[in-house]
Formats: structure tokens, C-alpha cells, sequence
């Protein structure tokens, strides 16, 4: 799991805060798989929405990524850029972008592999 925030966190962001930019590139193949337990289970990446900067995250240059799990980043731009790969992933991004001759995504969505929302409840 990929857990992307800020240098003081939990605490409040400060004005020096930033959030350091996710890229995958290259031409090799990269296999990422989310948790399958414990409370990250389904998680592949988190970018903390409170990060200031709010960078992108690059998968690009040709490489062969093949990932299952939740990619969390509602205010960030995922960049898809010349490569190909399988993405049997829940994407929550601001935008995406996909762009280059040779860019070929397939998404395999599958449901049990994807992070679970967590539900409060009373335990005696």
C-alpha cells in the first residue's frame, strides 16, 4: 500500500507541508496489490485529500502495471501516459488523463478487491 501525505500528519497541515509526487516509469512491468487484511485491506494507494499541493500521480514511459485495489485520491490528477496495463482497481481521482499512441488500459473492476467503507457500530 501506498500511504501519501504530508511531513506532519496527523497533525494539521502546515505551511511548509507538501506531499511528495507518485510516479511509476520505466519500461518493466510492475505488479501492486492492495492489503487483503487489516484496516488498509483493499487500499492500493491513499493521497491524503488534505495534502496542500495536491500532485499528480504519473504511471507512464511505458510500463506494464498490473494492479488490484482501491487508487484514493479525490482531489489529484492520475496520469496514464504511454504504456499498457491491467487495472482491476476502483479509481476515486479528481480527473485522469490518458494520453500517447500506445496508451491501453483495461480495467477488470472487481468488487471484492476494492477497499470496503467502514461502518460504525456498538460492540459490548
Amino acid at each position: 500500500m501506498i500511504f501519501n501525505s504530508y511531513l506532519t500528519y496527523p497533525l494539521p497541515p502546515g505551511a511548509a507541508d507538501q506531499c511528495g509526487p507518485i510516479t511509476i516509469t520505466g519500461g518493466g512491468s510492475q505488479t501492486l496489490h492492495a492489503p487483503t487484511s487489516g484496516y488498509y485491506q483493499g487500499m492500493l494507494l491513499y493521497q491524503d485529500p488534505d495534502c496542500p499541493n495536491q500532485p499528480a500521480l504519473d504511471l507512464t514511459g511505458g510500463s506494464n502495471v498490473n494492479a488490484t485495489g482501491t487508487i484514493y485520491a479525490p482531489k489529484a490528477l492520475l496520469n496514464l501516459t504511454g504504456g499498457s496495463g491491467t487495472l482491476g482497481v476502483q479509481i476515486i481521482v479528481s480527473r485522469l488523463s490518458g494520453t500517447g499512441g500506445s496508451t491501453n488500459i483495461t480495467v477488470n473492476y472487481d468488487p471484492s478487491l476494492s477497499a470496503k467503507p467502514r461502518e460504525p457500530a456498538l460492540v459490548e
